[in-house]
């Protein structure tokens, strides 16, 4: 599955990182990081202010950094399994360079899209659930037909892709436990915008002799 997959391969290795990390520090370290690395929408919007001690990074360049740390190891779980199963496919479709710009764009985009639904929000806003979003829509659009293995019981199967997306959105918003001090994950503006923004981004970065609609994508 990961055979070509490069920056699939380092994301899902700075994922697991990222989620040693929180556990190894604890609950009190993992939340402030949160609020260096997170996107806080009244930062961004320049309503508030972060802490002297807290306040490292430019606001803009959080809405990249918050998409590596996870709010919680269940998140952090949820994220990484979605993106084994389907980034593999986009980035072979656009390639390892064009899979950097589409999914730090979904990313951002998923990001922007947290902070126009709240701009005056407090809390952080941490996690990779708007660019996974992003992948998921842009394997669906390129190959809506495909299927990947599973296996129930001793009997091997498979699942259409399509059938996982309620699954995903449903699972993001079930498993982010969404703590006072940090908001885990991303709510439905960040995944939706993951969403639309892989589905306009993939027309543009996906290699010319990928097909859109592919109907003879077969099991993987």
């Amino acid at each position: 599955m990961l055979a070509g997959a490069r920056l699939t391969i380092v994301l899902l290795a700075l994922g697991v990182w990222a989620a040693a990390w929180q556990l190894a520090v604890g609950g009190a370290a993992a939340a402030r990081a949160g609020y260096v690395a997170g996107v806080v929408p009244a930062v961004l919007t320049a309503r508030a202010r972060l802490p002297a001690e807290l306040d490292v990074l430019p606001a803009p360049l959080t809405l990249l950094t918050s998409l590596v740390p996870e709010a919680g190891l269940l998140p952090a779980a949820w994220s990484l399994l979605f993106l084994l199963l389907f980034a593999p496919h986009v980035e072979g479709a656009l390639g390892w360079r064009r899979f950097i710009v589409f999914y730090a764009g979904c990313g951002v985009f998923a990001g922007l899209a947290e902070v126009l639904a709240a701009p005056a929000a407090t809390l952080p806003v941490l996690g990779a659930a708007g660019a996974v979003s992003g992948v998921i829509a842009a394997s669906l659009l390129l190959a809506p037909r495909r299927r990947l293995l599973a296996r129930a019981a001793a009997s091997p199967g498979s699942v259409p892709v399509v059938l996982l997306v309620p699954v995903w959105l449903g699972g993001v918003l079930a498993v982010a436990p969404g703590t006072a001090a940090v908001r885990a994950g991303l709510g439905w503006p960040g995944c939706l915008g993951g969403l639309l923004c892989g589905l306009i981004l993939v027309l543009f970065l996906k290699r010319r002799e990928i097909p859109l609609l592919d109907k003879t994508a077969g099991t993987r």
